[in-house]
């Protein structure tokens, strides 16, 4: 049986940091889909899936392999406040690395699973939620998840 609940709660307990010691925590997207994200609420992770999702699964005898794509979006902070592009870029690249070490720090999210890759791209211009106008910098880290299922 797949351990996706567990790989998810893994990443979400993960603590990258934007600045020297300052964790960005993770919420549930479930809080956020009919309100937006506040600038109050910033800064803040969201875990959800792609918008181009992958799913594959391999079946060999009594073992399965699965890989999961997941994307952890992180919001810095809203456009808006005029903090220009050049020092969010700075925060932004700060929590990129910060994230970096937290995988290598605990690259397994359960003994049956492995990040097999994650893809950053800095975000000058996230709306959230789609169509509403607000804009934020951010980050959205794409990660590729192989779990191994004994059946």
């Amino acid at each position: 049986m797949s351990a996706i609940v567990a790989i998810y709660d893994a990443i979400e307990a993960m603590a990258p940091t934007h600045k020297a010691g300052v964790t960005v925590p993770c919420r549930d997207l479930d809080e956020y889909i009919e309100t937006g994200v506040k600038s109050g609420d910033m800064p803040l992770r969201i875990l959800m899936l792609p918008d181009s999702s992958t799913f594959d699964f391999t079946t060999l005898g009594t073992h399965a392999q699965t890989t999961w794509t997941l994307l952890d979006r992180f919001f810095y902070k809203p456009v808006a406040q005029g903090e220009g592009i050049r020092k969010a870029a700075f925060h932004l690249r700060a929590y990129m690395v910060s994230y970096i070490a937290a995988i290598r720090a605990g690259k397994a999210p359960t003994a049956q699973s492995g990040i097999q890759s994650a893809t950053f791209t800095p975000r000058f211009d996230i709306e959230w939620p789609e169509g509403s106008g607000v804009k934020c910098f951010g980050v959205d880290t794409l990660l590729t998840i192989m779990e191994h299922i004994t059946t």
